[in-house]
């Protein structure tokens, strides 16, 4: 050590996935930061990623292998800064593959919602327009008042589609005798006229929610326009229901209509309710759709409306997996509703433009490496123990997996120009590594090496201060000592519920185009049959993969969903039944996405031609991510109050990081992962790391 220099503080990182990652990155950010931290990653297996890990097959084309599609919505403020500060560093030659942020990032303009009525399904595109703010920037977020004007402008917009058809089915219907009263203590309040003529009918009343927002968002936020707004959302939808949706559920832009406004608008009418400054979490304690019926949702809504549907779909909301117990903590779910539709950048949702290893953690690990972060691949963790006086973590066990040949073990591989992580591990470069290819050893699965050996890491010789970024799934075993001391963590520990998801990637001989799919590139399907509820054509990888032309590739579809639990599940019967349900789509119920396709099994590729084997879907790939690492973290009603911060585990020298940890977004996705990784730095460094949208104040704005 440099004399008068002091020795830096040693963390060690348990866990490469996002949170750790940004833990990293954040506590090493500056020069001043890496004279201050030591910092070392302890990762299970060869590469990093936890549950947004993806490797290249170099067998079958270099192709992309994800554990799930991943899409990075707009609204990932802190995520896509993160990635912006990292590219910026990263500093690629400028031509290379991904060589800057904005070559690694797509924008996914269109939601495409299933909706199944009587048997049958259609598909209904939800417009959201693109904003000029510019992603992987930070700033102000909008508040209530400002996101129904986008939600007013979509009623309008999608109305006008409809109001011929409603016309049609009903003949001149009359308006309701109380709706103009109602319209004229709007004009009174705003001191202006709300309608043309003396004629009010829904388009009418539309155009006057629509003024009273913009006035609300525009700073005249009052108690008597607040009151107003709710009771004419409420009287709009009502009669909606009552006398032309009632009747004519048939209809499916009428039906799609109306289960998307009962579901905003019931939304809105339950926000109003809350006390002015009140937290979301307060909701916490009810199921999403127990709160939104006590706010006037029409069951018909609760149990069909795509739009809601899409909700749970996207963050896998049902205990143990299975499809008829949805579960979704009603605060946490209007937050990130709020923020979804609201407070997204530039595209509602974007696509990476290779794998999620390739685009996110191969420059986070090229970056951290360059600044001196050690990682040590092929360490399972396997206990966290505490000291004498049960204050800290005094040691950390861990399993040396397998014995790198020569350190440090090199993770990455080049493809097209673009380094990648692999599917396996490079054998070469650990000892017996022909043998333990031979074995089949999954390093990921908790298998080792025969000569796996345990180390034990001490307090204050191989580390001061502890990122826990493991998977909330997986620590129950790791932290019994923990959890029997304080039972704040032990409560944690209970509560955080988990669900295993499945997927499946399918390599066709046609474009999406060609089999029938009728939108663009850049959209995503949601809401669609369950358990593989949600599809998205990601043919724009095929470029970032080494097919060639005898493969005759021509797309790639991804497809997801929950796993349900069974008893005795093992990795093979998850595996197995994961192959089941994607033969079952393919043979049975593409036909809505894919109608200009009768066999799926005749356009799939195999490897180096273009002629289908007799087992086509044997040479595509599907996994399920049964391994307690891959699970998906649930938030389910009445267990939000036990999540704990970063700065909370009631250990000095340990700090919390993953989806699991409590901020202001408590669902399982990117941007948890990237906030709780940015507080756990926090803790640790005690420097002043800002995160955007930490809380939920951001919502009231002026409200009375």
């Amino acid at each position: 050590m440099v004399a008068g220099k002091a020795e830096r503080k040693k963390v060690a990182v348990l866990g490469g996935g996002v949170s750790g990652m940004i833990s990293a990155f954040e506590l090493t950010k500056t020069a001043e930061l890496r004279e201050q931290f030591d910092v070392t990653v302890y990762q299970m297996g060869w590469r990093l990623g936890g549950k947004g890990a993806s490797g290249r097959d170099m067998t079958h084309g270099a192709r992309i292998e994800e554990h799930g599609l991943h899409i990075w919505f707009g609204f990932y403020d802190n995520a896509f800064a993160a990635m912006r500060a990292c590219y910026a560093e990263l500093g690629r030659t400028p031509g290379t593959p991904l060589a800057t942020f904005d070559d690694a990032f797509t924008p996914c303009r269109e939601i495409v919602l299933a909706d199944q009525y009587e048997g049958s399904w259609s598909l209904w595109p939800l417009e959201v327009p693109d904003n000029p703010l510019p992603v992987g920037t930070t700033g102000p977020l909008p508040t209530l008042w400002d996101i129904l004007v986008t939600a007013a402008e979509w009623a309008e917009r999608s109305w006008a589609g409809l109001e011929g058809d409603v016309l049609d089915l009903l003949g001149q219907h009359p308006s309701p005798t109380h709706w103009p009263a109602l319209i004229r203590r709007v004009e009174s309040a705003l001191g202006r006229a709300c309608k043309e003529g003396d004629q009010v009918i829904h388009a009418t009343v539309l155009r006057t929610i629509s003024k009273l927002v913009h006035e609300l968002a525009d700073g005249g936020v009052t108690r008597e326009l607040t009151d107003l707004l709710a009771e004419l959302v409420g009287e709009f939808r009502n009669e909606l229901w009552d006398h032309v949706v009632r009747e004519h559920m048939e209809h499916g832009g009428l039906r799609f209509f109306f289960t998307t406004f009962d579901t905003l608008g019931s939304t809105l009418i339950g926000l109003l309710k809350c006390e002015a400054g009140q937290s979301l979490g307060a909701l916490d304690e009810l199921e999403l759709k127990d709160w939104l019926r006590s706010n006037g949702a029409r069951s018909e809504t609760l149990s069909e409306g795509p739009f809601l549907r899409g909700l749970y779909d996207s963050v896998f909301a049902f205990e143990g997996g299975d499809c008829s117990l949805p579960n979704l903590a009603a605060g946490t779910a209007v937050h990130g509703m709020l923020r979804m539709v609201g407070t997204y950048r530039g595209s509602f949702a974007w696509k990476m433009e290779a794998g999620m290893g390739d685009t996110i953690f191969g420059p986070l690990y090229e970056v951290l490496a360059k600044r001196g972060v050690t990682f040590k691949f092929f360490h399972r963790v396997t206990a966290l123990n505490l000291s004498a006086d049960k204050t800290v973590i005094g040691s950390i066990e861990v399993v040396r997996q397998a014995k790198v040949a020569k350190e440090p073990y090199e993770p990455l591989v080049i493809v097209n120009g673009l380094p990648c992580w692999p599917n396996a591990p490079d054998w070469s470069q650990l000892e017996h590594g022909d043998a333990l290819r031979e074995d089949g050893t999954k390093f990921e699965y908790g298998q080792d090496a025969p000569d796996a050996a345990t180390i034990n890491l001490t307090l204050g010789r191989d580390f001061d201060a502890v990122v826990l970024a493991i998977p909330v799934g997986a620590l129950a075993p790791l932290c019994g000592e923990l959890a029997q001391q304080s039972p704040r963590f032990a409560e944690m520990l209970a509560d955080s519920k988990t669900v295993m998801t499945q997927a499946f990637q399918l390599w066709t001989t046609k474009t999406a185009q060609e089999l029938g799919w009728s939108h663009g590139q850049g959209s995503i399907l949601t809401s669609f049959t369950e358990p593989l509820d949600t599809y998205c054509d990601m043919s724009h990888l095929l470029g970032r993969e080494t097919w060639t032309a005898a493969d005759n590739v021509e797309a790639v579809a991804y497809f997801c969903g929950a796993l349900a639990d069974q008893p005795g599940d093992t990795q093979e019967s998850t595996d197995e039944r994961a192959r089941k349900a994607a033969d079952d789509m393919a043979a049975r119920l593409l036909s809505p996405v894919w109608p200009g396709c009768s066999d799926v099994s005749s356009v799939l590729c195999t490897q180096g031609t273009s002629t289908p084997s007799a087992d086509a879907m044997s040479v595509q790939y599907w996994r399920a991510n049964f391994q307690a690492t891959e699970r998906y973290t649930l938030s389910l009603a009445g267990t939000m109050g036990a999540r704990l911060s970063a700065a909370e585990s009631g250990f000095a020298n340990l700090a919390l990081a993953g989806d699991w940890v409590k901020t202001s977004m408590n669902v399982g996705c990117v941007e948890a992962s990237v906030m709780a990784g940015m507080q756990a730095a926090r803790t640790i460094s005690g420097a002043a790391v800002v995160i955007s949208g930490e809380d939920d104040t951001w919502l009231w704005g002026n409200r009375p």
